[in-house]
């Protein structure tokens, strides 16, 4: 549990730049101590130059709209919608660039894992020993 507070509070801190710059972005945090393995993740995607928001619900809004977002500033729509686009852009780049590292070395993860006799389940990101064959 302590490895999980470590982290909660880094992903506070982490927001507080993101607000403290108005910047937008996400992180992955993970720690591994003691037998827990924890795994946090942030994003903020509704800086004030672009045309995001978050909904009471806490989902992402991206409002466009000309008149009712913008009371009709033309140019001020023109430039979030810019800004909103090269924001998810970059995201998008860097996630695909990302998702084709660890996607290379998932079938050598999922080889060793099964080598050494462990199995794992990523929606709870616990690592476990499989149980024994001869019970």
């Amino acid at each position: 549990m302590l490895t999980r507070i470590k982290l909660q509070k880094a992903i506070q801190e982490i927001d507080e730049i993101f607000q403290k710059h108005d910047i937008g972005g996400v992180a992955f945090l993970h720690d591994s101590k003691h037998q827990e393995s924890c795994g946090e993740f942030h994003a903020k995607l509704n800086p004030t130059n672009t045309c995001f928001s978050i909904n009471p619900d806490g989902s992402l809004r991206m409002g466009v709209d000309l008149e009712e977002d913008f009371q009709g500033d033309k140019k001020e729509q023109e430039d979030k919608i810019k800004n909103s686009f090269a924001m998810l852009a970059t995201l998008l780049f860097h996630h695909k660039h990302m998702y084709s590292q660890l996607k290379g070395i998932q079938e050598h993860f999922n080889h060793l894992a099964k080598q050494q006799g462990y199995e794992y389940n990523s929606g709870d990101l616990k690592i476990k020993p499989r149980e024994s064959q001869n019970n």
